[in-house]
């Protein structure tokens, strides 16, 4: 789609614009009260169950286990009960607002079940992330507030990916991840012009900048600086992206079955059974093994700054239960969304790399924290095949931007193997199933139609099939 260079009138720049100031203080201001509400929930649950086990003897994984099963049930409840698009990261929902397929999201109704539910999903230590509700709640700010504004429909739209590319920044602490998540990952469905970008820019940095100015600054995975790797050991990396790229193709194609599975489930047996398992799963494992349920901000640090501290055996485990936690978790229809767990388990498949290397007698001069970081990048690019915001994201995130020649070295053959297995972007297949329930495998007559079409025919594709 190309990008509109007109130049805007001065009343419509100064009205956009002032929009976007304001987009960007108040879904900067929300998102960094969403992040201490859910640091707080966190540190609430471990709080009853030690109180509850020191003060009345009741085991420990009992207690965890009866409450994340109520608060992961009374978030699927919120979600039931009022707000049915509030359940998922929401993104793919933005992106059905943004072309028209449905109703922009009515923040009176989201925002309060979207912030409540999100928090009761992870307290209860769902493998969720807070980017995709930040990203949701945003865009139902922006277009609340273009709507106070008074602004015209085209605008109203811009006003909406505004508020969504200010949430991503807001919850990684990363402004130009933030602008190229709008053009890259809402391009299919958002009308892209200077104004949009200028209009990210100024949101996107004012909501890092009232964030930081609450919380304080820095990257939000703080990591050492690591130096580059040396050119020939670049092969290695390729390698790497190579074997995430089959790992997240397959992972999209498991996750949308999951989702199938769960709707004939939650049919059969009620619309809580699902929640309320998973949510028991959930408080066992806070208990048992905590390195599997929640976001991964901890894990992730402590891969990369601790890797000698995690065996192969153990690596091994930890990726594959922490994959079915992910799947489940999201399967169940919570808030909750997907950029931080797909980064953490990248996290963890690079340092099985990087120890699968170690095991085999080969003993790379290239450290292991810069494997964790190259696998974050490359396995975000194979499941969501959005390399630029997935290279700027990471590198914003950690701060170690020396390691670009390895992300790119990784990300390339993730995003061409995953190409080559003939799946499609991992919100572009949740957007298509949220508007209908068409044949969602690679092949499908449904997307195979879609993928024909130009942009504006994918559009009115996307409203027709909204209709029916």
């Amino acid at each position: 789609m190309a990008v509109s260079v007109s130049s805007p009138s001065p009343v419509r720049a100064t009205r956009i614009y002032l929009t976007a100031l304001l987009i960007g203080v108040t879904v900067g201001a929300v998102a960094t009260v969403f992040r201490l509400a859910l640091e707080r929930g966190i540190a609430w649950h471990g709080w009853v169950v030690s109180m509850l086990n020191d003060g009345w003897g009741m085991p420990a994984w009992l207690v965890s286990v009866l409450l994340s099963m109520a608060l992961f049930g009374l978030a699927a409840w919120l979600v039931y009960r009022w707000a049915p698009d509030a359940g998922g990261s929401g993104i793919p929902e933005v992106s059905a607002a943004l072309a028209g397929a449905r109703a922009a999201p009515y923040c009176a109704r989201l925002l309060p079940v979207k912030f409540i539910g999100g928090v009761l999903a992870l307290g209860a230590g769902g493998v969720l992330g807070r980017e995709g509700p930040t990203v949701h709640i945003g865009a139902a700010l922006g277009q609340w507030l273009g709507e106070r504004g008074r602004l015209s429909v085209p605008e109203l739209k811009m006003a909406l990916a505004l508020g969504a590319g200010t949430g991503l920044a807001a919850a990684f602490n990363a402004p130009l991840a933030g602008v190229l998540f709008v053009f890259e990952e809402l391009s299919e469905t958002c009308e892209r012009s200077l104004e949009l970008l200028y209009g990210l820019l100024l949101a996107c940095g004012i909501g890092v900048l009232v964030e930081n100015a609450l919380l304080g600054g820095g990257p939000l995975l703080p990591l050492p600086q690591y130096p580059q790797a040396p050119l020939p050991e670049l092969l290695l990396f390729v390698l790497l992206g190579a074997l995430l790229g089959l790992l997240g193709a397959v992972f999209n194609t498991v996750l949308l079955n999951i989702l199938d599975l769960a709707e004939a489930w939650r049919r059969r047996f009620g619309l809580l059974s699902v929640p309320l398992l998973v949510g028991g799963g959930l408080g066992l494992l806070l208990v048992v093994w905590p390195d599997v349920v929640g976001d991964g901000e901890s894990l992730v640090r402590s891969l990369a700054m601790q890797p000698g501290q995690w065996p192969l055996a153990l690596l091994m485990a930890l990726m594959t239960v922490r994959t079915v936690t992910l799947l489940f978790s999201y399967g169940a229809g919570t808030p909750g969304g997907l950029f931080m767990p797909l980064l953490a388990l990248g996290a963890v498949a690079g340092l099985v790399f990087a120890a699968l290397l170690q095991h085999m007698g080969l003993t790379p001069a290239t450290l292991p924290g810069v494997f964790v970081v190259a696998g974050m990048a490359a396995l975000l690019v194979a499941s969501l095949r959005a390399p630029l915001t997935a290279l700027l994201l990471v590198t914003e995130l950690t701060g170690n931007y020396e390691l670009m020649p390895a992300l790119l070295a990784a990300c390339v053959p993730a995003l061409l193997v995953a190409w080559a297995l003939g799946g499609q972007p991992l919100y572009r297949q949740l957007l298509a199933r949220s508007l209908n329930r068409v044949d969602l495998r690679p092949h499908g007559p449904g997307l195979r139609e879609y993928w024909r079409l130009d942009p504006l025919q994918r559009r009115r594709w996307l409203l027709e099939r909204a209709r029916h």
